[in-house]
């Protein structure tokens, strides 16, 4: 289609700001609604909680309590976050991605496993931190030591239930959603609305670096830039 006498493709016209938000939050909406989830069940399901008394339970128990709840209680809102943190930063990626194709450049992204992104690694320590909560209620807490095997299975299943599976769930789709090549335009995708200009563009494409490009903003005002040649463009 046609815009401002320029044409714009398809695939273009999906890496606008408001396409890119809305694939972003489409893309975390599963992973919120696990953390809903959690953040529900933290509210609804108290009882499964240790409770950190003091007069009951030895002073390093007390303080590991508070500490392994605290970790329980802030995660979903970490996490949360953190998801957001994400859905900016592929946002970021596909915009420049879409941009660069547009002018003839293919942006390769470098190559990194989601175990090395430092923010699956706090979602995943706060998680362990949290969850060792319920082992140490299951170690000292009365609540776990009944006289029959079935209440203490009935009690774990609760649990696994209302906040393991779902915090586990989130982890699962978090990881997979975290591969920003995986979301780009594929070339069937790039060939399909117009043959020739696709082949044409590709025989002169230039390839760059995702971490050479970084090297470059990082050194140069790009924005700055483009702003005073537009104003000087303008006078």
């Amino acid at each position: 289609r046609q815009q401002g006498g320029e044409r714009v493709f398809q695939w273009e016209a999906g890496a606008l700001p408001w396409a890119l938000c809305a694939k972003a939050v489409k893309r975390i909406g599963k992973s919120v609604a696990a953390l809903a989830l959690v953040y529900w069940s933290m509210g609804l399901h108290r009882e499964h909680l240790m409770a950190c008394d003091s007069r009951v339970l030895p002073t390093l128990t007390v303080c590991a309590c508070e500490y392994t709840k605290a970790f329980l209680r802030v995660f979903t809102l970490l996490a949360v976050n953190i998801a957001l943190a994400v859905a900016m930063r592929m946002i970021l990626q596909e915009r420049i991605y879409y941009g660069m194709l547009k002018t003839g450049a293919l942006v390769d992204f470098a190559a990194s496993s989601p175990l090395r992104d430092p923010l699956l690694w706090a979602v995943g320590v706060s998680l362990v931190h949290g969850l060792s909560h319920f082992a140490l209620k299951f170690w000292n807490s009365s609540a776990w030591k009944t006289d029959t095997l079935k209440d203490d299975m009935q009690e774990a299943q609760e649990v696994l239930q209302a906040f393991v599976a779902p915090a586990f769930v989130f982890l699962a789709l978090f990881f997979s959603s975290s591969d920003i090549e995986a979301s780009l335009i594929p070339l069937n995708k790039y060939f399909e609305e117009d043959w020739e200009y696709a082949r044409c563009t590709l025989g002169s494409i230039t390839p760059m670096d995702e971490r050479v490009l970084r090297r470059v903003l990082e050194e140069r005002d790009v924005v700055g830039e483009l702003e005073e040649r537009t104003s000087q463009a303008g006078h």
